[in-house]
């Protein structure tokens, strides 16, 4: 397990994203905005799954520097990145440590709805997690576990037909 502050990746383009975090905040946003453009497009273009815990840490740095500095906005546009990145890697603990990157970012600029979203997005993952393991575990947890899904999926029927834009906006989103 590579710390978070550990400075090797052997990713060239990851190498450099750490690189750049402690300089960020010596820059204008619009400086920022160019220096983190071509991660953002390494990101959108990455398809290695083996890299997704490096990208996350890599990012988190960046985050972390420029929320330190009253700046988190600037980092959000490359934290989406990743996290659409994490997502299509199919990697479920390094999309929920990017969703919660994104969650804590998006914070700060205001926009507690899509905050709570992306906050909502990490814990469902954690809790598919730990039920999956729960399940796997425990044939009585299996059997209670089936049961209350064949129950959910029956009630989110009649939930999307009868209350749309409720469960559409809070309880799917």
């Amino acid at each position: 397990m590579t710390p978070a502050h550990s400075t090797s990746s052997g990713d060239p383009e990851l190498e450099s994203l750490r690189a750049l975090a402690p300089e960020l905040a010596r820059h204008d946003a619009a400086e920022v905005a160019c220096l983190l453009a071509p991660y953002l497009a390494y990101l959108r273009e990455a398809v290695a799954t083996v890299r997704a815990r490096e990208a996350v840490d890599a990012v988190s740095i960046v985050g972390r520097t420029l929320f330190a500095n009253a700046r988190a906005p600037e980092a959000l546009p490359l934290a989406r990145e990743l996290l659409a990145y994490c997502e299509r890697t199919g990697d479920r603990t390094q999309t929920r440590r990017a969703a919660g990157v994104c969650g804590l970012l998006a914070t700060e600029t205001a926009d507690t709805v899509g905050a709570i979203g992306l906050h909502v997005k990490a814990l469902r993952i954690a809790t598919t997690k730990i039920l999956d393991e729960a399940v796997a575990r425990d044939p009585v947890t299996k059997k209670v576990h089936d049961s209350y899904m064949a129950y959910k999926a029956k009630y989110d029927a009649w939930a999307d037909m009868s209350e749309t834009v409720y469960h559409t906006k809070i309880r799917k989103a």
